[in-house]
């Protein structure tokens, strides 16, 4: 028998720079507001909150090269949540990322990412290696780029979570890819995150 719902974890902090461009703080599910990894706050408090956003460095921003591994869930995202953390939320179901901000000006998509965790578990893996990502969604130009949109509609993106999905935990990640210095080679600037459900 299929369950109906599907785990999604957080592994890595949905943003890069707080003031430059933007984090998520907080994950939607259900009309309940989800603490994400707040880089002005989580960082400075000891003991560090469990968040179902991975911790990022204060000072991260965007990643260029697409080869490291930072490319999974932001810059800083080495460490792994110190207990385990789920969101639950039903297949075929909405979640909205909440950003603090997103500036006008950094054209690009928005694509979410989904990754099967194994053994132990999402808050003990990664998933950078391998090739554990599959493509739910993206949103591209239609005559305004999504992060536009995002930064002009209250900086919320929505992610439907496919409905016919495998029960299971996930790796979901979440990112806004800025191309406004994209006509330089290496210039497209990564901003991915990555949520435990």
């Amino acid at each position: 028998m299929l369950l109906s719902t599907t785990t999604l974890l957080a592994a890595a902090s949905f943003i890069g720079h707080a003031a430059a461009h933007g984090y998520v703080p907080l994950i939607r599910i259900n009309g309940t507001n989800i603490p994400g990894w707040d880089v002005n706050k989580d960082g400075y408090t000891t003991p560090q909150p469990l968040r179902i956003v991975r911790p990022t460095k204060y000072d991260s921003g965007f990643v260029s090269d697409v080869k490291s591994a930072d490319i999974t869930c932001s810059i800083g995202n080495s460490k792994l949540p110190s207990a385990p953390i789920t969101a639950t939320i039903v297949a075929g179901q909405t979640l909205t990322a909440v950003w603090n901000t997103w500036p006008i000006g950094h054209d690009g998509p928005i694509v979410n990412y989904m990754a099967k965790c194994g053994t132990p578990g999402c808050s003990a893996w990664k998933g950078d290696t391998g090739a554990p990502w599959f493509k739910i969604s993206q949103e591209t130009y239609d005559g305004e780029w999504p992060s536009n949109k995002l930064a002009r509609g209250g900086f919320t993106s929505d992610v439907r979570i496919p409905a016919n999905i495998e029960p299971g935990d996930y790796l979901l990640r979440h990112e806004l890819i800025a191309l406004h210095g994209a006509t330089q080679l290496g210039g497209a600037q990564f901003y991915p995150g990555t949520s435990l459900l």
